[in-house]
């Protein structure tokens, strides 16, 4: 029964915050402990699966073969966001809302990573993505509405490419679970469908090259809590949803195996560039995480294009999952607090050099997981037959050397973003990041202990310290270099190439997206002359266009809305109980 309160204890502190009576009891004492339950069933290690035949098509729940390592990753983070939440929008408008969707988007999450059946990880898939158009809409300026467009727009896309793949898939499947996409993909003739639908449906989700537009708009739009676990946690549903629909180490996938190679490279080099063009901490972190899981994608794509590199990739895989959402986690979290904390103060100073750990991390420096995963993928690239253009030791150390300069950057520029009278931290704004880098710290003994693959790991500890460290030292001299000649006189806009993108390389696709929002902006007056018609048609006059204006208004409220909402999913509960006990 764990299983089923990691899912409804969000879902319940959600709801609660729409009722007044309990409202602050669930900010202030439920929120912080929501993730909780999630904790501790991976530190447990116990999840015999569940099974409800009378929910959805029939909830499975279980870990899995990478369950118990995306939950701890995902887990961590939330409790983490849960806990900054309450002291950071403790004075911010619309608390109330956030906290909603911000329960309902964890709910989600935790339900994808343990469904074990098809139609339950897409119903909690899709719970994940529109409840996260809360979160980042949440200032409701024109920044974060049109964050909030391009998102929904993508995610809207995405959703029906991952429809169709689902849908196509179970028509060849022997069952409904999870376990059964792989013999559809041998069975169905359609087979290119299915795994073209699954490469574009979740690499929206990913950030995937010329799929990532959406990513580095919603990660500064939305509030520090946010754009952590959007980082940290969600953006890595999507390499779950690849692990499932292109299962390594059952078939071959040489085509793919190309197809993510190539999007990952360019993808790990391009968001770095891009990267330092951006002055906002945030910004620079959300094409850090396009760059990151650049680096994810290539991994897969070479453990896609030979099977028999399946042994060496997945725990390279497993245990950059986790490095990269504790690491992410710590740096969004880090940057929320930079806003209260005094430059040349010690919280200032504690700040700084509490973010070098995850920096060092994610660059690949000797004794963090980052050198581990860097020696892995060198392992797997060396012993891939792909016609790499260099060689691929060299590659690498240039991914790591640019991954260094950008986190150097953004070091730069979290300093710039401190408060030079900055009062006093509240032990909120700092305690749930301490929590996470000891944790960060020890990530390959936790990987190793969640994955039970010992030996694998210990092996990626095996690395020549020389040629890990210098890339990384080099990345940061070059920061610095950088903030010298280029950032000392003047500050660069933050440049996002969504225009530039749409309008010169692809013009259909950015007509269409460019149509959508226009017809977008425009809603207000199309509402109105549709309702001038409706009053001409059938002789009503003004009052009847402010009569439905105001039922409207009222429907919209957030405690209106959510009671009818949970009173339907109460009734829809209790309608599939009844159905299927008689």
């Amino acid at each position: 029964m764990m299983l089923i309160l990691v899912i409804l204890l969000p879902i319940i502190t959600g709801f609660l915050v729409l009722l007044p009576p309990s409202r602050e009891l669930a900010i202030r004492s439920i929120l912080p402990v929501a993730a909780l339950p999630a904790v501790l069933q991976v530190i447990t290690g116990s999840a015999p699966e569940v099974e409800i035949p009378e929910l959805i098509l029939g909830l499975r729940l279980g870990w899995g073969s990478y369950g118990r390592t995306f939950l701890a990753a995902a887990s961590l983070v939330w409790l983490a966001s849960s806990l900054f939440t309450r002291a950071y929008m403790a004075d911010r408008p619309r608390l109330t809302s956030f906290v909603f969707y911000f329960c309902l988007t964890m709910s989600g999450n935790f339900g994808l990573i343990l469904a074990r059946d098809i139609p339950s990880f897409y119903t909690f898939f899709a719970l994940m993505t529109y409840a996260a158009y809360g979160l980042i809409v949440h200032e409701r300026d024109p920044e974060t509405l049109l964050a909030g467009k391009v998102y929904l727009i993508m995610a809207v896309i995405g959703e029906a490419a991952v429809i169709l793949a689902i849908c196509v898939a179970a028509s060849a499947a022997p069952g409904i679970g999870i376990e059964d996409i792989a013999p559809a993909l041998q069975a169905s003739p359609w087979r290119g469908v299915i795994l073209t639908a699954a490469f574009f449906g979740f690499g929206v989700k990913a950030g995937a090259f010329l799929m990532h537009f959406w990513l580095p708009l919603a990660h500064p739009a939305a509030p520090s809590p946010a754009s952590a676990v959007l980082s940290g946690s969600m953006i890595k549903a999507g390499l779950l949803g690849w692990l499932y629909f292109f299962p390594g180490g059952t078939m071959d996938f040489y085509f793919w195996g190309i197809v993510f190679v190539c999007s990952g490279a360019v993808a790990l080099f391009y968001g770095v560039i891009i990267g330092l063009l951006q002055s906002r901490p945030k910004s620079i972190l959300a094409y850090s995480s396009i760059s990151q899981m650049g680096l994810m994608t290539l991994t897969l794509g070479m453990g896609l294009y030979d099977h028999e590199l399946w042994q060496i990739v997945l725990p390279v895989l497993l245990l950059l999952v986790l490095n990269h959402s504790l690491s992410k986690g710590v740096l969004f979290l880090v940057a929320g607090t930079a806003e209260s904390c005094q430059r040349k103060d010690v919280s200032g100073m504690v700040l700084t050099a509490a973010s070098l750990l995850p920096v060092l991390a994610l660059a690949g420096f000797p004794w963090t997981a980052g050198a581990a995963v860097k020696q892995g993928v060198k392992k797997a690239a060396a012993a891939a037959d792909i016609p790499w253009p260099a060689d691929p030791a060299l590659i690498f150390g240039l991914s790591a050397v640019a991954t260094a300069l950008l986190l150097g950057h953004f070091l730069v520029r979290l300093q710039q973003t401190m408060n030079p009278e900055g009062g006093r931290l509240p032990i909120g704004l700092w305690l749930p990041w301490v929590i996470l880098l000891p944790l960060l710290a020890g990530v390959v003994a936790i990987a190793s202990s969640i994955t039970g693959m010992e030996s694998a790991i210990e092996k990626m500890t095996r690395y020549d310290l020389w040629s890990t460290a210098w890339p990384v030292v080099t990345g940061l001299a070059l920061a610095l270099v950088y903030q010298r000649l280029f950032c000392g006189r003047w500050v660069l806009p933050d440049y996002h190439p969504w225009g530039w993108v749409t309008r010169r390389l692809h013009p259909l696709f950015g007509l269409f997206f460019q149509t959508l929002l226009w017809l977008e902006e425009r809603k207000s007056r199309l509402i109105r002359a549709f309702w001038l018609e409706y009053a001409a048609l059938f002789g009503k006059g003004e009052d009847s266009h402010r009569v439905f204006i105001w039922l409207e208004q009222r429907l919209r409220h957030w405690h209106t809305a959510g009671l009818m909402f949970a009173a339907l999913l109460t009734v829809f509960i209790l309608l599939t109980l009844f159905t299927g006990r008689s």
